[in-house]
């Protein structure tokens, strides 16, 4: 009898194997294009609202703007922090320009570059948050 009961333990399963349902190709999905049609909604009256006054402050009246300073030849337009205008004479070597334009662009870039306040850093060892030894081991502790 124990023989009957294990081969129907078995045949269960090959006959569970062939009597599988066949499956459905699987939908693919396709864009359709859209069908709605609005329907105008009602228009409802608009309360007309009275124009503001106009404003009874004049426009402000325009600055003119001031010209650039001149100066005579041998000489640079100086203007001072208060607004007050002048010149400063040029050195001689300046005054006669031999075709030196590439120096004194050099000599522009560096004045500018001394100029400009250095404030980038980068943190050292020292300075970085932290200790210098591993917390805990990399793996087994069960932390994230």
């Amino acid at each position: 009898m124990a023989e009957k009961k294990d081969e129907k333990k078995k045949a269960a399963p090959a006959a569970k194997r062939t009597a599988a349902k066949p499956t459905a190709p699987a939908k693919r999905a396709v864009p359709r294009p859209a069908k709605r049609v609005v329907a105008p909604a009602a228009e409802k009256p608009r309360e007309e609202r009275p124009a503001p006054a106009p404003a009874a402050a004049a426009p402000k009246p325009k600055k003119e703007p001031r010209p650039l300073p001149t100066a005579p030849a041998g000489e640079v337009p100086l203007i001072t922090g208060t607004g007050d205008v002048g010149s400063l004479p040029l050195p001689e070597w300046l005054r006669e320009g031999k075709g030196r334009a590439g120096v004194l662009f050099q000599a522009l870039e560096v004045a500018a570059s001394n100029a400009h306040l250095g404030t980038a850093a980068t943190k050292n060892r020292a300075r970085v948050k932290g200790g210098g030894a591993k917390p805990w081991r990399q793996k087994g502790t069960g932390r994230a």
